[in-house]
Formats: C-alpha cells, sequence, structure tokens
C-alpha cells in the first residue's frame, strides 16, 4: 500500500526528467484557475491545468497495476 504523498513524489520524479515539474495550487483564485494541481515547465510556463493525480500517474507509468493508495 502506498500514500498519495509517495505518488506525488513518483510523478514529480518522472517529469523532472523531462524538464516539467508537478504543482499543487495554493490559495483559492489559483485553484479556481489551474485545479488542484498543473504542470509547469522548465520556462515558467503552464502546460496542463486540471489534472487527476491518479489519471496522471497511470500514464506517466509510475502507479503500478495492483497497487492501493491508503
Amino acid at each position: 500500500m502506498t500514500t498519495m504523498s509517495a505518488i506525488e513524489d513518483r510523478v514529480r520524479r518522472k517529469l523532472k526528467q523531462e524538464g516539467q515539474s508537478l504543482r499543487k495550487t495554493r490559495g483559492k483564485r489559483m485553484q479556481q484557475e489551474c485545479g488542484d494541481y498543473y504542470i509547469f515547465d522548465d520556462r515558467k510556463h503552464i502546460v496542463a491545468k486540471h489534472l487527476d493525480l491518479m489519471n496522471l500517474a497511470k500514464e506517466l507509468g509510475v502507479f503500478r497495476p495492483g497497487e492501493k493508495v491508503q
């Protein structure tokens, strides 16, 4: 069993290899604009908004089949 924090870390490491980073929004306005998670690239541009962390983890191949989250 794994935690959401561990999933976030895996996604961050995978995106870092591609010159991107996963960001978690802070503040009401930013959350309305970008959702809970968004991706920032190395040029300081937002490249994806309103991300579902679990779907992203599956797309990137960092969430293992049969794995459960607490």
